[in-house]
């Protein structure tokens, strides 16, 4: 039982790290292939933006049923912690933090930056290179990237931590015979 739950903790943040790698992938792909074509650079934010909204969510799912399986193994192993437990479980929280704050936050704020731009100027690439807008939409931007690098390092670091609880072990069962039970032995 023990095995089947670290090797799914370890699954779900490994799945989690790709799906994160993957997105980077395609938005690369999307606006460098785009580049040249302003009003396709502004289709592309908005095919990615529901694709981060289910990256997001899916990073949350994963970190609560890694949470879960921690639970579920502190209960089989008698409440037993150890260091890549406890590592874990705060690279778990951390991650959360990050994602939540990367997916609730900075994320609705770039969207709205980027609509309001392309609302006033038609493209958010026709906005003035020194709009305010634009320059916190660009820092937000590079703040979304470094959180996501982030979640990837977390979500691996979790994944290793996971697989590293083999010294997590059932207590021995006690043979010892109750006292008042009988045992199926003769006097």
């Amino acid at each position: 039982m023990l095995k089947i739950l670290r090797f799914l903790g370890a699954v779900l943040m490994i799945f989690w790290a790709g799906m994160i790698v993957t997105i980077f992938i395609v938005a690369q792909s999307l606006f460098g292939n785009w580049s040249e074509q302003v009003a396709n650079r502004d289709v592309a934010a908005e095919i990615l933006t529901p694709i981060f909204r289910v990256m997001h969510f899916c990073g949350w799912i994963a970190i609560a049923l890694v949470l879960i399986i921690h639970v579920i193994m502190i209960a089989i192993t008698g409440a037993r912690f150890v260091k890549p437990m406890v590592l874990s479980i705060l690279l778990l929280a951390l991650a959360f933090g990050s994602s939540l704050y990367s997916g609730l936050s900075v994320q609705a704020r770039t969207h709205d930056l980027r609509t309001e731009l392309k609302k006033e100027f038609g493209s958010y690439d026709a906005a003035p290179k020194d709009d305010a807008r634009k320059r916190e939409f660009g820092k937000l931007h590079g703040m979304s990237m470094m959180i996501a690098l982030l979640d990837i390092a977390l979500a691996l670091g979790c994944a290793f931590c996971v697989t590293q609880l083999m010294v997590l072990e059932p207590p021995p069962r006690s043979v010892e015979p109750v006292k008042g039970v009988p045992t199926g032995e003769a006097a």
